[in-house]
């Protein structure tokens, strides 16, 4: 009863105000209630024209957001590399030097400046490289730029291959920027670079492969803009009671199965507790995270995992379709463009 007589106190004094409003209502005149309306409807638009404006400030249509466009490249090269481009009209490209420690001392054209121009920044960290008038139909024109550096005065060359832009809203996938991050030469290996054989076979230090646990891949995980990409994995683990540890190793490696990916893994316990529960036998489930791009993902396909069990002393391999995952997610709805 107690809860019953503290609802009606705290509503009672709204059920007040609503009878005082109506009463005040009543006693208006019609001239008045017409302004009153007419009130109303301004604060209406006013309103919606405001609802509008924080909406236009979360979304713009003429706004696209392109994430890892393939029209701004990362390039790793030496003095002795060179880069093919092809370039049209109306369509500059800006060639970046990425580090930071480097500048550039001169940027000059091929002997055809009457079509090609290059601009250094201010900064000296970029240069500005067009075509200086419409090129005809059928017509290709070849040239380069150099980009001397001003640490040793060596250069890089970028070969140039101006053609008629295509008419599309996007000019299709001409460059638009490349940064250049500048490499030493190697004149001979510091580590040998192992076969793959040779390779599998020292990270799990010659163990025989056998497949005794049941590995399950899920989808992975990646944001839109990403270099590192979440995979979920669960193992149902064959015990016999027998088992001193639980030592186990995730490594993941790349398509060539040469190198190894930065990772970790983190066993999940309570996810670990429920799907062992599940299906009735002891079931570990983990959350890797492996640093592998899009850019490499699109281009190789997949990559490997290597799981070694070193209280068995064995190891399993198993191949991850990250590209066919990059497919499914991008199917369900997830924005990785």
């Amino acid at each position: 009863m107690k809860s019953i007589k503290l609802t009606i106190l705290l509503f009672s004094p709204l059920l007040a105000f609503s009878s005082i409003a109506q009463s005040y209502m009543d006693q208006l005149t019609p001239q008045q209630m017409e302004r009153l309306n007419d009130y109303k409807k301004v604060k209406e638009v006013q309103k919606n024209l405001q609802f509008q404006s924080s909406k236009k400030e979360r979304y713009n249509p003429n706004l696209v957001v392109n994430r890892n466009d393939a029209r701004v490249m990362d390039v790793k090269m030496t003095a002795n590399d060179t880069i093919d481009t092809k370039i049209c009209f109306g369509s500059p490209l800006r060639i970046f030097l990425a580090d930071d420690r480097e500048k550039v001392s001169a940027a000059g054209v091929s002997d055809n400046q009457l079509y090609f121009s290059a601009q250094t920044s201010s900064d000296k960290r970029s240069v500005i490289v067009a075509v200086k008038k419409p090129i005809p139909n059928g017509k290709v024109w070849p040239g380069f730029v150099s980009i001397f550096r001003g640490s040793d005065g060596k250069a890089y060359h970028i070969n140039l291959t101006a053609t008629v832009c295509p008419q599309t809203e996007k000019r299709g996938l001409y460059p638009q920027e490349i940064r250049i991050q500048p490499i030493a030469m190697v004149t001979k290996l510091s580590k040998p670079l192992l076969n793959p054989a040779h390779f599998i076979t020292e990270i799990t230090r010659a163990t025989p492969r056998k497949n005794i646990h049941k590995i399950e891949l899920g989808l992975m995980r990646a944001h839109s803009n990403y270099s590192k990409v979440h995979i979920p994995l669960s193992i149902v683990v064959e015990d016999d009671g027998k088992r001193n540890d639980w030592n186990l190793e995730f490594h993941f490696i790349d398509a060539l199965q040469i190198q190894k990916f930065k990772s970790q893994t983190h066993l999940l316990k309570y996810s670990s507790i429920k799907k062992s529960r599940k299906n009735g036998k002891l079931t570990l489930e983990f959350n890797a995270i492996v640093d592998v791009s899009k850019k490499y993902i699109e281009e190789r396909g997949h990559i490997y995992l290597l799981l070694v069990d070193r209280d068995r002393d064995i190891h399993e391999h198993a191949k991850i379709p990250l590209k066919k995952q990059l497919e499914m997610l991008k199917d369900l709805g997830y924005e990785l463009n």
